[in-house]
């Protein structure tokens, strides 16, 4: 975690997650067809980019406010080991709230 890296210069943030075929989403999403569910990769950035605002000082619960769009460009099978969540901000504020957009 950094305040001012990226690509932006607005703060880095990376999270991972060690893969096993255990995981409790293979055995129901999809049946027959296995992947961890989008939502949870989703879910995972907005946590990320909260727990980073709030290690910034930023006022607030860490909660995200929504979405503007979402695009996956890929699947997480049980046969990965890890998966990664980096994050690069472009914007760390907002009139109203502590905003990160990236």
């Amino acid at each position: 975690m950094t305040e001012d890296g990226g690509s932006h210069n607005k703060g880095y943030v990376e999270a991972e997650l060690d893969i096993n075929p255990d995981l409790w989403f293979f055995d129901c999403h999809f049946i027959g067809d296995p992947v961890m569910p989008g939502c949870l990769g989703l879910d995972a950035m907005w946590q990320l980019v909260g727990f980073y605002l709030g290690w910034m000082g930023g006022e607030g619960k860490g909660r995200a406010l929504g979405v503007g769009e979402v695009k996956f460009t890929g699947q997480v099978l049980p046969t990965a080991k890890k998966g990664h969540l980096p994050h690069q901000l472009q914007t760390r504020d907002h009139p109203q709230a502590d905003y990160g957009r990236g």
